[in-house]
């Protein structure tokens, strides 16, 4: 009967359409415009506009992308191969995310019709109009979370890579202040926003300005390349969770379970509704996030993984090569202590009121902890490796910090 349900919704003109309108009028026009969604009601104009844009900020990313691991030679020591090392895993990584999900549309666009699909499902486990504006009303919700987090993440990202380009210029105007002029004459030395070998010689303000335009260019897209793919990624899980969550508010309808208890036909509409639940949740669990989902985020999944393991193990190097003045640390740290201790015996009578309330504090500390150690925690399969759970972040940490100390030490000999 399962099975036959299905291949009849197949035959329908959902399978023949994508909607827009669950991910809402923000996150569609994003990823419609970044070419991984399909959108055959934008202008041929938007069309164009959005290939080319997307063209441009893959090709410029690509460049840079190489531009940065020719200059990889020019490293004399492990610090200048962390620090040109960190600019390369973010960009290779935003790159990769937006080719890989071009590439990938036709797959996503399936996505899209599957939750569809589980958006008639619900439709027809409602039984009333009330029913009907508790499910508009969560959809709705969803549609708000998912435009919040969009919009922070999308702002997140452009402006860390717009302040990070814009750090040379500040640097430029600190020199010009206090009077250090150097000449234009390296792509790493002369302050622009990412290392690499230019194939031609910056020796006016001109080829400069170019060049800094350029790499700009290409680390913002590389950004909107991180932000989208996780808007695209996130949107659907908020999907699925707020179907999975409709689903057992349906099944656990306290008026309904009472009913059953008296009445015959009551008993076979709540058979009906289990069985459109079960096709629902089939549905959500293997065709959404068990199949299509993992077969296309896998790959991306191990990129950041492999990416991220290399980044802290990098800056955790960075860290552990910066100068540190130790005599004055200490000179500040045994001063607030001594200050610290002064007012402790100064106010030691003006705090007696307060331990029980620093009791109660110190217990329900205990008690969040507690819940947050019995927490089973997410596992997101992605290919062949557990990406998103605390394990996995735990061991990533544990194995960067490692290499960190093998590098401090390799660095020193040398």
């Amino acid at each position: 009967m399962l099975e036959e349900t299905l291949i009849a919704m197949d035959n329908t003109k959902v399978s023949n359409s994508v909607d827009f309108s669950l991910y809402g009028t923000y996150v569609s026009i994003i990823l419609s415009d970044a070419k991984m969604l399909t959108n055959n009601s934008q202008s041929t104009i938007r069309k164009f506009f959005g290939t080319f844009m997307t063209g441009l900020f893959l090709t410029l990313g690509v460049i840079l992308i190489f531009s940065e691991m020719l200059d990889i030679n020019n490293c004399y020591d492990l610090s200048t191969f962390a620090t040109r090392m960190n600019p390369i895993c973010y960009h290779l990584c935003g790159t990769t995310k937006w080719i890989h999900a071009t590439m990938k549309v036709d797959e996503i666009d399936k996505i899209i019709r599957r939750v569809k699909r589980c958006q008639l499902i619900s439709m027809k486990l409602n039984e009333s109009d009330n029913d009907n504006y508790l499910y508009r009303m969560k959809m709705i919700k969803t549609q708000r979370k998912s435009a919040i987090f969009s919009g922070a993440y999308m702002t997140l990202l452009v402006y860390g890579t717009i302040r990070w380009c814009l750090n040379p210029i500040f640097y430029d105007l600190y020199n010009d202040f206090h009077g250090v002029k150097e000449e234009i004459n390296s792509s790493f030395f002369r302050h622009l926003p990412y290392p690499g070998i230019i194939p031609w010689e910056i020796d006016n303000i001109y080829k400069y300005i170019s060049t800094f335009a350029l790499q700009a260019i290409a680390s913002l897209g590389s950004g909107l390349g991180h932000a989208i793919y996780e808007i695209m990624h996130f949107t659907i899980i908020l999907w699925t969770c707020s179907h999975l969550e409709y689903l057992s508010e349906a099944l656990t309808n306290q008026r309904d379970n009472e009913i059953l208890l008296n009445d015959d036909l009551a008993v076979q509409k709540f058979k009906n509704k289990l069985r459109h639940c079960m096709i629902h949740h089939r549905e959500l669990l293997e065709q959404v996030l068990f199949d299509k989902l993992t077969q296309i985020m896998s790959t991306p999944m191990f990129i950041i993984c492999s990416q991220s393991t290399l980044a802290l193990c990098l800056v955790s190097l960075e860290i552990s090569t910066m100068k540190i003045d130790g005599l004055n640390i200490a000179d500040a740290i045994y001063m607030c202590d001594w200050e610290q201790a002064v007012n402790s015996n100064g106010n030691k009578y003006d705090n007696s009121d307060n331990d029980n309330r620093e009791a109660k504090t110190n217990i329900n500390q205990m008690i969040q902890f507690s819940l947050m150690r019995a927490q089973k925690p997410l596992i997101i399969k992605g290919g062949l490796f557990y990406t998103l759970s605390l394990e996995t972040y735990k061991a990533l940490t544990g194995f960067s910090l490692s290499n960190a100390v093998i590098l401090r030490q390799v660095s020193n000999e040398e």
